[in-house]
């Protein structure tokens, strides 16, 4: 946790899912649900199909310069707030004091926003 983006198991994204969809083999692969806490039933992927993976620490370096694309969502922190309340209300304070504080650290350390194709703003 110490280091940024550090929590997330990149490794076993990179080379379960990005590296042999990049070499055009199909896949299957467990997604993970950060809520349950859980590993989820197996998914399929084509390498023909176009394939998004989303969530704050999508863009890791590790796994940027696997993408042909990456995109940054930015939102107001009004805008974060209203949809974390709306999301999980019961969480929202570990979220403010833990999760968005690493969140932001870790855009910042890896300048996230700067190495992305576009940004979006939502407000």
């Amino acid at each position: 946790m110490a280091e940024p983006g550090g929590h997330i198991w990149v490794e076993r994204l990179r080379t379960e899912v990005l590296e042999p969809l990049r070499a055009g083999r199909k896949i299957s692969y467990l997604p993970y649900d950060c809520h349950a806490d859980r590993f989820l039933p197996p998914r399929k992927a084509d390498p023909v199909l176009p394939t998004l993976v989303e969530g704050s620490y999508s863009c890791h370096p590790a796994l940027r310069v696997l993408y042909d694309c990456c995109v940054f969502l930015d939102i107001t922190p009004e805008y974060q707030r209203e949809r974390l309340l709306r999301r999980n209300p019961e969480s929202f304070e570990v979220f403010q004091t833990m999760w968005i504080p690493r969140e932001e650290y870790y855009f910042k350390h890896c300048e996230i926003r700067s190495h992305c194709d576009f940004v979006l703003t939502a407000e």
